[in-house]
């Protein structure tokens, strides 16, 4: 009997540049005063125009503009808080001095590692999805670990140019990381960009 995929953390992590093309130092984001959904360390993020960032919608045709790495800092109870933030909460109110600002690693030309959801019938249908694409979906964050919900949603998987995340390649495929179990973990790269310049979304293999 197979074992379960032990340590698995959800949210997307900064892996390695893709091609050496990569831009791996966290860049600041504000938050939009009142804004309604939690973010978490490993969220996608899109722009919104306003000039704040959001969570980037789980779907085909949402790109992402960067994945969050920290937060850097929030009003908490009235208060300016800078240091020890493990997530942004949902509707964070703030004045001038006070804004929400999260930090977030720009996709372009990134490699992140993700868990997928779903199991796969052998290994050999796991290396087949190498190359193609698939969105991700948001899960249930852990508010007391600070810990994204976001997975890759391998259910989507397909040659479709307007899918979420390119598959580079699984991870590493040890006892530890089996396609057969749930929360395997994968290699990606955004296939849709939001806000930034390159290669428009293509069709996977």
């Amino acid at each position: 009997m197979a074992r379960a995929n032990l340590g698995v953390l959800k949210g997307f992590k900064y892996y390695a540049p893709l091609n050496n093309t990569g831009f791996a130092s966290p860049q600041p984001f504000f938050v939009a005063s009142g804004y309604g959904t939690a973010i978490y360390p490993g969220d996608p993020l899109a722009s919104v125009n306003d000039g704040t960032v959001a969570v980037t919608a789980a779907g085909t045709g949402a790109g992402s503009h960067a994945i969050c790495s920290s937060i850097r800092q929030a009003t908490v109870a009235g208060e300016v808080k800078r240091h020890g933030l493990k997530y942004l909460p949902a509707s964070t109110t703030y004045s001038t001095g006070g804004e929400s600002i999260v930090m977030g690693i720009p996709v372009q030309g990134n490699l992140f590692e993700c868990v997928v959801t779903g199991t796969n019938a052998s290994i050999a249908v796991a290396r087949s999805a190498k190359f193609n694409n698939a969105d991700h979906l948001l899960g249930t964050a852990d508010t007391g670990l600070g810990l994204s919900g976001a997975a890759i949603d391998m259910s989507t998987a397909a040659t479709t140019a307007t899918l979420q995340w390119r598959i580079h390649r699984w991870m590493e495929e040890l006892p530890s990381n089996d396609s057969t179990q749930e929360n395997w973990i994968v290699l990606v790269y955004a296939n849709v960009l939001n806000a930034v310049g390159g290669l428009p979304a293509v069709l996977g293999v």
